[in-house]
């Protein structure tokens, strides 16, 4: 199956579930999603379980931050999906040690706008879609694939690319391995104001603690629910 036929399969089997979407439903709904996203990171060893562990980090954030449970099962689903877009994307590009050169930076850029574009047609996840599409934008509006700033950033997008980086950093990948969590918040709370939300940053640094001792920052797969 090439890309093109899993976005296909992937936004028709979640857009069967997200049509009736209720509350009694909400768990049939991220099982889904979670199955269907963990078997597309399994193509790459160095991302399965990043969407999971993402998850769980936004979760605990949104939380710390007081936000609706409504708006958490969004950012939840959001952050789920925040990554499918990659599936757009030649795996020589992203499977690729070193650094990009501008055509593939540009090429990998695309990818939240193929992910807003699987999830556009589902109208239970306009929300889920416009986070999506925002996980990239930067505080001070120097991100992609639209310079938003500030508050014009949806703030579940905010959250995540506090979830997103962290995890990044923090993961063994292709080109390096994984560095310390002392030295992945050090780097978040370094780009506080520039690239991340100060607040959402602080939320983190707040709940940090707690999540080492639930071991949630060591293992890719924990979860917090």
């Amino acid at each position: 199956m090439d890309g093109r036929d899993e976005i296909a399969a992937l936004a028709a089997r979640i857009n069967q579930v997200a049509e009736s979407i209720h509350s009694e439903r909400e768990k049939l709904l991220l099982d889904t999603i979670e199955s269907l996203v963990a078997a597309l990171e399994a193509k790459d060893p160095y991302t399965f379980g990043h969407s999971s562990q993402v998850s769980s980090l936004t979760v605990a954030m949104s939380h710390q931050l007081n936000v609706k449970e409504a708006d958490i099962f969004q950012f939840r689903i959001a952050a789920l999906l925040h990554d499918i877009g990659k599936i757009g994307v030649p795996d020589q590009i992203l499977n690729k040690p070193g650094f990009l050169d501008i055509d593939e930076r540009k090429s990998i850029e695309q990818h939240p706008v193929i992910g807003a574009k699987i999830l556009a047609g589902i109208p239970a996840l306009s929300q889920v879609t416009e986070i999506v599409r925002h996980h990239h934008a930067r505080w001070d509006g120097s991100g992609y694939p639209e310079p938003l700033a500030g508050n014009e950033i949806p703030l579940g997008a905010r959250i995540i690319a506090v979830a997103d980086s962290f995890q990044a950093i923090t993961s063994d990948r292709t080109y390096r391995a994984g560095m310390p969590t002392t030295v992945a918040l050090t780097e978040l709370k370094r780009c506080a104001g520039s690239q991340f939300d100060p607040d959402v940053v602080a939320a983190f640094a707040a709940i940090s603690e707690t999540l080492a001792h639930q071991s949630v920052l060591s293992h890719p797969l924990g979860k917090i629910n």
